[in-house]
C-alpha cells in the first residue's frame, strides 16, 4: 500500500502562499485527532491530505468556494489588519508609534494578516460567508418554532414564502428549510447543544440536583420514561427544572427502572454523591426502586437519597395548604375579589389606571392575576402583583372610588407585611 502523507507543520512556517496570494498559515491548520487531514478556517471544512500533502492544501485554495469565501472575509468590517509574523522585521519594543503607523501604511497585502478578534478569542461566532448567514437565519427560524410551540407542518413552505417575501435577499434565496429539516435541526442540532449547556451549568455550581421521572405508555405502545433534573443554577441565580432525556422500556419493574437511572447518571456524567432526592409516582414500583437504589448507593459508600415519599408534589402541596390556613386572612378570597372587581368593568379599569399614573407606579397599566387554588405555585405571581399595586389599591378604594362604604368586618385591612410574608413563603416553596 502507498504511504500516506502526514500533516507537516513546517508548511505553516515556511511562508508558502497559495495562488490567491494568501499565506497558507492564514487559513490552514492541522487536525489534532487526524494527522492525515487539514482544516480550512475560512470554509470551516476538514479535508484529507493523505495523497498529495501540501499539494492538496493548495488545490483546496484554488477551489471556487474557497476563493469566494476569502473575498467575502476580506470585505468584512469585523476584521482588522495585523503584521504578518513572517514579514515583521521590526520588534514592538524598538519601534515607535510613528514608525509603526508609517510601516502599516506602506505595507503590501503580503505583509499583513486578516485577524478577527472575536473568533480569535473564541467568545463569539460571526457569520462571514453566505453559507454561514443562511445557517444563522435557518437556526433563528427553528428557534422561533420551538419558542412559540409552532407545529412542524407550519414550516412546510416557510422557505418558499421567504424567497417571495424577500426577493432581494441572497440569504432568503438560499434558505432550504422545511418541516423535516426543522425537526432534525431541533432533535439533532439544537437539543444536544442546550442539553450540554445545562449539564455544564449543573456541574459549575454546588452540583446538587434532584431527579424527576415518570413512565407512561404512548400511542406507539411504548413505555416512555421522561427524566427531568432540578438544580440551583449559578448562572441564572435560581432553581432550574428541565427535561433532559427519555428512555423507552418494555417492563418497568423496580430493577429495570434502577438500571435505567444508573445508566442515565453515568451517561450524563452526573455525580451520584450530589443526588438529593428522586421524585416519582406509583408507590407499588417506585418504593421498591427507592430501596434498591439506596442499597446500590450504600454499596458504593454514597449516602442514600432523601426520602419524603414517592412524589414531592403532594407533601409540599399539603404543607403549603397548611401554611395558608395559619394566616390571619383568606388570601385566595382576597385575590379573587380584587381580580374580579376589575375583570369586566372598563370604567373601573380606567379609574384605576388614572390612580396608577398619579401614584407613579412603575408597572402602570398592569392589572391583577387570578389565583388558581389547585395550582398554588401561581400564588407567588399573584402576591407579587398585589404588593406592587398595594399603594395604588389603597388610594383607589379609600379615596377615588366614590359613594361606596367599605365593610371592614367583611374585608379586614390587610397590610403589605402579611402579603409579603405569604409571597416569600410561596417563593420558597417554588424553589
Amino acid at each position: 500500500m502507498p504511504r500516506k502523507t502526514c500533516f507537516n507543520k513546517t508548511w505553516l512556517t515556511s511562508g508558502t502562499k497559495d495562488k490567491n496570494g494568501d499565506f497558507v498559515t492564514d487559513w490552514c491548520t492541522n487536525v489534532k485527532l487526524d494527522v492525515y487531514s487539514a482544516h480550512c478556517t475560512i470554509c470551516r471544512k476538514t479535508f484529507s491530505i493523505s495523497n498529495m500533502g501540501l499539494g492538496q492544501i493548495l488545490s483546496h485554495a484554488d477551489s471556487a468556494k474557497h476563493v469566494s469565501n476569502v473575498n467575502t472575509v476580506k470585505g468584512q468590517t469585523h476584521f482588522q489588519l495585523e503584521k504578518n509574523p513572517l514579514k515583521q522585521t521590526v520588534s514592538e519594543s524598538s519601534s515607535s508609534s510613528a514608525t509603526s503607523t508609517t510601516n502599516a501604511a506602506c505595507s503590501t497585502a503580503a505583509d499583513v494578516v486578516l485577524v478577527n478578534p472575536c473568533l480569535k478569542s473564541g467568545k463569539a461566532w460571526i457569520p462571514l460567508t453566505l453559507d454561514d448567514k443562511v445557517k444563522k437565519a435557518e437556526i433563528l427560524f427553528v428557534l422561533k418554532l420551538a419558542a412559540s410551540n409552532y407545529s412542524f407542518n407550519s414550516y412546510g413552505d416557510i422557505a418558499d414564502i421567504c424567497k417571495i417575501a424577500f426577493a432581494d435577499s441572497d440569504i432568503a434565496q438560499h434558505m432550504k428549510l422545511g418541516s423535516t429539516k426543522a425537526a432534525y435541526s431541533i432533535v439533532y442540532g439544537i437539543a444536544p447543544y442546550f442539553q450540554s449547556y445545562f449539564l455544564r451549568d449543573i456541574r459549575a455550581g454546588i452540583g446538587y440536583y434532584t431527579l424527576y421521572f415518570d413512565e407512561t405508555t404512548t400511542r406507539q405502545v411504548k413505555k416512555q420514561m421522561d427524566i427531568h433534573v432540578a438544580y440551583w443554577s449559578p448562572m441564572f441565580n435560581r432553581v432550574i427544572a428541565l427535561y433532559l432525556d427519555s428512555k423507552f422500556l418494555g417492563h418497568a419493574d423496580a430493577l429495570k427502572v434502577k438500571s435505567v437511572i444508573e445508566e442515565f447518571l453515568e451517561e450524563k456524567n452526573l455525580d451520584p454523591n450530589k443526588l438529593l432526592q428522586c421524585s416519582m409516582d406509583g408507590p407499588a414500583v417506585n418504593l421498591s426502586f427507592l430501596n434498591k437504589f439506596n442499597e446500590s448507593l450504600n454499596s458504593k459508600g454514597i449516602l442514600p437519597v432523601v426520602d419524603i415519599g414517592t412524589c414531592t408534589l403532594h407533601p409540599v402541596h399539603t404543607s403549603f395548604t397548611r401554611g395558608l390556613s395559619m394566616l390571619s386572612f383568606d388570601v385566595d378570597q382576597f385575590a379573587n375579589d380584587v381580580f374580579f372587581w376589575f375583570k369586566l368593568s372598563a370604567g373601573r379599569r380606567e379609574d384605576y389606571a388614572e390612580v396608577q399614573v398619579d401614584e407613579l407606579i412603575e408597572h402602570s397599566g398592569q392589572y391583577f392575576v387570578r389565583p388558581v387554588s389547585s395550582r398554588w405555585l401561581s400564588l407567588g405571581v399573584v402576591c407579587e402583583r398585589l404588593i406592587e399595586q398595594y399603594p395604588a389599591m389603597t388610594t383607589y378604594f379609600l379615596k377615588t372610588f366614590p359613594g361606596k362604604t367599605i365593610n371592614k368586618a367583611a374585608s379586614p385591612e390587610i397590610g403589605t407585611n402579611e402579603l409579603r410574608q405569604l409571597w416569600k413563603m410561596s417563593r420558597l416553596l417554588c424553589i
